[in-house]
């Protein structure tokens, strides 16, 4: 068994909260002139907006102070601005709409309404990999919230290893390739099939495989609340063949991840719904969302479709034409960043590709961009081995997309099956 640590005497960690700005009520505002956050310029330009909802409460009992407790608590960086805020539960973005509507258009570039169009609902045919070698390996995530419970900045103890039950006794319900087994984090004393948590070799296997979360160190994320009472309530399903895993109460309720060997984006995709649409088949009332937001999660930025979709790719000679690169990744709503490894080293010749939008774009549209985008990169790569410029390897048009049928605005869904 790992030597426990005390997590208890951390602050952000134990039961208490990070010491700062009170969480269960709203003081007199404090002085925000010198806080870089996106929560804090708008409170700056509007301190109307903290008098009107300081004193409300969502049915959950979550306030306004609990939500942006992290934003007064650090004072951020104009280089690097946070969001400064976090959601505790569904209802705090109906409760504090005047202040999470504007930290949603900051981050997303839009406020959705109801009737907006999400795109394709059909994956792509098209194959990530036109020529071989050049894909490594394909990663799709998805984030979910229990809809009846506190999310994890607002949960009590309780909350967490209830939700702990529920999604292990869903996943472990799950046949065929999907079947695994459930490690809560080592210390755990919420699981009682395994008390005290997973055995050091557990932990030793899950962390070489690179398959384990740890606890929050960074002061942004242990004000929000998420670490309380670590590490009971928390803990990584994995399958058998190690493609899927669920990180459950870490950030969010759920955290799943399908990732597979080259380039089938699709498949990893197809198994990540299928775990999902299981999961959420056996909850009472489903997965916390709204019909204008999409899936809700603690992070604002996650809103939407809450998926991240990446591929790693090799193509060194596009790596080295850096501003072309990213100019043309931007065009396409991607992002791409220099590959780091599992360990934090940069990765010669390869690139990581993701999706950048989740608001207002369905689950089948994000993964068709990222194929076709990562697609047309790899034939480019291949113009460019032949000598080709940048900018014209870049400007070959890729071939006809697939489905282009129009989405019927009252029918349009945040997922693939229509069900969670």
């Amino acid at each position: 068994m790992p030597a426990e640590i005390p997590f208890e005497q951390f602050p952000g960690l134990g039961t208490d909260e990070y010491p700062g700005f009170p969480a269960d009520g709203c003081p007199p505002l404090p002085d925000l002139s010198r806080h870089c956050s996106v929560c804090a310029d708008v409170l700056k330009a509007h301190p109307e907006i903290y008098e009107q909802l300081k004193d409300s409460k969502t049915s959950k009992g979550v306030t306004l102070a609990r939500c942006i407790k992290t934003g007064i608590d650090n004072k951020g960086h104009p280089a690097l601005k946070s969001l400064g805020a976090v959601a505790g539960d569904a209802e705090s973005y109906d409760i504090f709409a005047p202040l999470f509507d504007r930290l949603i258009e900051s981050r997303h570039g839009k406020i959705p309404s109801e009737s907006s169009k999400c795109g394709r609902r059909s994956l792509t045919t098209e194959s990530a990999e036109p020529f071989g070698g050049y894909v490594i390996s394909s990663k799709v995530s998805a984030s979910r919230n229990l809809e009846e419970f506190p999310f994890p900045p607002a949960a009590a103890r309780q909350d967490r290893e209830e939700v702990e039950q529920i999604i292990v006794q869903s996943a472990a319900a799950m046949e065929g390739s999907l079947r695994g087994q459930y490690y809560p984090l080592a210390g755990s004393r919420s699981y009682p099939s395994k008390p005290g948590g997973m055995t050091m070799d557990e932990e030793k296997m899950l962390a070489d495989d690179h398959l384990l979360f740890y606890h929050p160190d960074a002061p942004a994320v242990l004000s929000t609340g998420a670490g309380r009472h670590w590490p009971h309530g928390r803990g990584v399903f994995v399958n058998e063949r190690r493609s899927l895993t669920l990180w459950i109460n870490e950030e969010e309720h759920l955290k799943a991840t399908s990732q597979q060997t080259g380039g089938n984006v699709q498949a990893a995709y197809v198994e990540l719904t299928d775990v999902l649409a299981h999961v959420s088949s056996k909850l009472p009332t489903g997965f916390a969302r709204s019909r204008r937001l999409g899936y809700l999660t603690s992070n604002p930025a996650n809103l939407g479709t809450a998926l991240r979709v990446s591929v790693i790719v090799k193509i060194p000679l596009l790596k080295h034409c850096k501003a072309e690169l990213h100019e043309w990744c931007a065009a396409r709503n991607l992002l791409e960043k220099g590959a780091i490894s599992e360990s934090g080293d940069r990765m010669a010749e390869l690139v990581e590709v993701s999706n950048r939008d989740k608001l207002m774009i369905s689950e089948e549209e994000t993964v068709n961009q990222l194929v076709e985008g990562i697609a047309q990169l790899v034939r480019a790569e291949r113009l460019m081995e032949q000598g080709i410029p940048v900018a014209e390897a870049l400007a070959r048009g890729p071939p006809p997309r697939g489905d282009l049928t129009p989405v019927d605005p009252e029918t349009a869904s945040w997922d693939a099956a229509g069900t969670t």
